[in-house]
């Protein structure tokens, strides 16, 4: 009877917290700035943020994005100032504040060389005697110091990303390691389409982050606005649009032209 009772009052907390959320007319999420996932410089507010807010809409339900500095985004969401914070990996620690959506975000970073310079690997030996660029504190697991460990390998490290494709394009480097998306978010924003034709990348994964929407475990109706944002966002992924804004955004769609 006891056992009942929960599940029916579960059920009625349901309802009402669902006729709530489609009662309201936004619900408020924190952002800020990494190209080109999040933007208020790009269409859309970066493809990331466009998709979130496609998947929200699915389930008609409208977001505001307010933005801040990434810790301050985090912790207004984690006191339950907002509802969420967009752009997140999962973590223990994390865990005792936040409900985690399912994937937005499945950061690859690869490595990028000139079409004209042959490259090829599949594993850390196949590194050795190159010169790499990477960016400063960047974060790989233990896979950079396995590379620095490799004899003759050469690793320098540049402070932000513009630069990193400059020196790959005068032949500083052989190759370098970035995230996928955020490459192309540099080549289409700083470089010319002559440049951008003349740079590939490895299709072989170095690293991976998945990256998701946080709510704020202080707010009872954010496991409601949990299920039908992931709920939102497998429409996107079944019917191909979550792939289709990641490959627009990579041939520079989202950018602003001026």
């Amino acid at each position: 009877m006891v056992k009942y009772i929960k599940t029916l009052f579960t059920i009625i907390l349901f309802i009402f917290f669902s006729s709530t959320l489609n009662a309201n007319e936004t619900i408020r999420i924190s952002n800020g700035e990494w190209p080109p996932y999040f933007s208020k410089d790009l269409k859309k507010y970066g493809v990331t943020s466009h998709i979130v807010q496609e998947a929200f809409a699915l389930e008609n339900i409208q977001i505001k994005y307010e933005w801040y500095p990434w810790k301050r985004a985090l912790h207004l969401a984690r006191v339950g100032e907002l509802n969420a914070s967009i752009g997140w990996s999962k973590t223990e620690k994390r865990e005792k504040d936040f409900l985690f959506s399912d994937i937005i975000i499945n950061g690859d970073a690869v490595f990028f060389h000139l079409k004209s310079q042959s490259f090829d690997w599949n594993n850390f030996d196949d590194l050795k005697d190159i010169r790499i660029g990477s960016i400063l504190d960047y974060q790989y697991g233990t896979k950079m110091q396995e590379i620095k460990n490799l004899e003759g390998t050469d690793i320098f490290e540049v402070v932000d990303e513009k630069k990193l494709f400059q020196m790959l394009l005068k032949g500083r480097f052989h190759v370098i390691i970035i995230n996928l998306d955020v490459g192309y978010g540099i080549l289409n924003k700083y470089f010319s389409k002559e440049k951008v034709n003349s740079i590939t990348y490895h299709k072989k994964v170095f690293h991976n982050e998945k990256l998701r929407l946080l709510f704020s475990n202080e707010i009872k109706e954010n496991k409601v606005l949990l299920e039908k944002f992931n709920k939102g966002l497998q429409r996107l992924k079944d019917n191909g649009k979550f792939e289709e804004y990641y490959k627009n955004s990579r041939n520079g769609d989202y950018e602003i032209k001026k």
